[in-house]
């Protein structure tokens, strides 16, 4: 497999001088028109391996694209100028080369020798004893209506365009591989979403986009090229240099993407009198080098970039989850420095309950004694069925109340021991048993609280079609993100597939005060390289809202 690619070249770039070609390269006079020993095609043959393994041909073609980067393969793609007529042969190639020798400019017409062999289920042409420039040509890409591709098959090492309309889904390996995804027909959903598709429909539609066009560059367009590498951007065609492997197909890009993009909208002003919002704060810890920050200044940055977030949400009430586990150090940390943004009126207070020590994650729930007034102190519950204990409150406003829980359910990630893995990820079996005694929690409140008036908000690591909302739904609770379109119903993006895992439940009684809800999606499209690490590429953090997370906020607006 062809990876890391950090040098390309474009079709009709500047041209190679003609010459030697190093010492076990070079020119033994010009073999330009003459017929070579062998075409290209007949070097790809029918299907898998070539027929001309092993041997030692001369083939003429044009080349495509130059690649080559240290510990990876490098070399050239060359193209037959005039294909034949079988439909099922390939006009592609690829030619090792060496890195430390000047390959022939893309466009130029070549005649190379060399030996046949297969890597990897690709045809290549390596050991070259002689190569010659015969001129320049012209080349377009051959048309590809975008349909499963087997390996070995007409495509392989095929100049292509396709013209589609792509998604880019993933971006997660683009700094360390060079490489991001992309599908055809929108985007990828997670199979427990109701817009989940099935795994061989969707290893259909994807495909690995791969160059050094895509790396983000410093300069004065930084921020506007990695703005493009948003999740969710697309582009009509996509030119590029086809591999194949068994179950994986690569474009090799030989010009820029240009990606069209939607900045995340503004938030909706719902009109309710009353806004509550929750976020996963992606491990805010202030004991550094845990989970979070490896050093006080990422602390400082991640607590900017999550400060800009609470403020841009605006809200009453923040429901807040992923926080140290240390009495009130985090609480305290990153609510200080949002007050120091606010004014009076707006400030924020919060309870000082402390939560169990069974888990070094925390929930907290933080308010504005400005717009509602606590009912009593906080309380979490100590249940052994919750892996994180669920956080409990009841507010009142104009003389009507509601209790109000933040969730904080099993992650889907898989812990050190080996466990069966089901389609709704590691943990499922407790994600349900966490719902289970959510539901009889909800059903048995304290006297403070008010239960018939219950807004359940958080992380609840958990599509929308699996088993734990499922009972959640079946105890009367109202799932208040049903309301928006589709495709606009994620909050975090996993290996290419949206997922809505964070979502908001009202009992009847409550749900009529509910003005609306959303997703505000600035955090789950965005490269992880926007965040605030410190290894990022310099010049990509900005202390805005855009990657305080790696969930997206929601937000529910009452009327009470």
């Amino acid at each position: 497999m062809l990876t890391h690619l950090a040098r390309w070249a474009l079709v009709g770039a500047g041209t190679a001088g003609c010459g030697s070609w190093g010492a076990d390269a070079h020119v033994i006079g010009s073999s330009c028109g003459r017929r070579p020993s062998a075409a290209i095609h007949d070097v790809q043959g029918h299907g898998g391996e070539s027929p001309l393994v092993e041997q030692t041909v001369t083939v003429e073609g044009v080349v495509t694209g130059v690649v080559g980067n240290p510990g990876q393969a490098a070399g050239f793609y060359l193209q037959a100028e005039t294909p034949d007529a079988d439909p099922l042969t390939s006009e592609g190639l690829f030619v090792v080369w060496s890195r430390d020798l000047v390959a022939p400019a893309p466009g130029r017409r070549v005649s190379v020798r060399g030996r046949v062999g297969e890597v990897a289920g690709i045809t290549q042409l390596h050991a070259v004893e002689l190569i010659h420039e015969c001129g320049s040509a012209s080349l377009e890409p051959t048309p590809l209506g975008v349909q499963p591709l087997e390996p070995g098959g007409r495509w392989e090492s095929m100049w292509v365009s396709a013209n589609e309309t792509w998604t880019l889904v993933d971006t997660s390996r683009l700094l360390e591989h060079g490489e991001t995804t992309a599908v055809t027909g929108g985007r990828l959903f997670a199979a427990g979403h109701e817009l989940g598709v099935l795994p061989a429909v969707e290893a259909e539609r994807r495909w690995i986009i791969q160059g050094e066009w895509l790396l983000p560059r410093a300069g004065l367009e930084q921020r506007d090229q990695s703005a493009r590498l948003r999740l969710g951007a697309r582009v009509h065609a996509l030119d590029g240099i086809v591999q194949l492997e068994p179950g994986e197909q690569r474009l090799l890009a030989t010009q820029p993407v240009a990606w069209r993009w939607d900045a995340p909208a503004p938030l909706p002003m719902l009109g309710g009198a009353l806004r509550v919002a929750a976020l996963n704060l992606d491990n805010y810890f202030v004991s550094l080098g845990a989970l979070g920050a490896s050093s006080e200044a990422e602390l400082s940055r991640q607590r900017s970039k999550i400060v800009a977030a609470l403020v841009g949400l605006d809200a009453d009430i923040l429901a807040l989850t992923e926080l140290e586990n240390r009495e009130q150090a985090s609480l305290k940390h990153l609510i200080s420095a949002l007050n120091e943004q606010l004014g009076p009126e707006h400030q924020y207070a919060w309870s000082t309950t402390t939560p169990p020590a069974t888990s070094p994650l925390r929930a907290a729930l933080v308010f504005r004694p400005s717009r509602v007034a606590p009912v009593r102190e906080a309380w979490f519950d100590g249940s052994p069925s919750f892996r994180r204990p669920p956080l409990f409150q009841t507010f009142e406003r104009n003389g009507s109340s509601f209790t109000l829980g933040v969730v904080h359910f099993k992650s889907k990630r898989c812990g050190l021991e080996p466990e069966v893995i089901g389609p709704g990820g590691c943990g499922a079996d407790i994600r349900l048993a966490e719902a289970t005694e959510l539901v009889r929690l909800t059903q048995n409140l304290p006297l403070a609280a008010t239960p018939s008036r219950v807004l359940l908000l958080g992380d609840f690591n958990t599509d929308p079609l699996e088993p734990p909302l499922s009972e959640i739904r079946r105890s009367g609770f109202i799932a208040l993100l049903d309301a928006l379109p589709n495709e606009d119903r994620y909050s975090y993006v996993f290996q290419g597939r949206a997922s809505l895992l964070d979502h908001a439940f009202a009992t009847p009684e409550l749900a009529g005060d509910i003005q609306g809800a959303a997703i505000w999606h600035i955090n789950a499209d965005e490269p992880e390289f926007r965040s605030y690490r410190l290894s990022n590429p310099p010049g990509e953090f900005q202390p805005d809202a855009l990657r305080s997370s790696d969930h997206d906020p929601i937000l529910i607006d009452l009327r009470l």
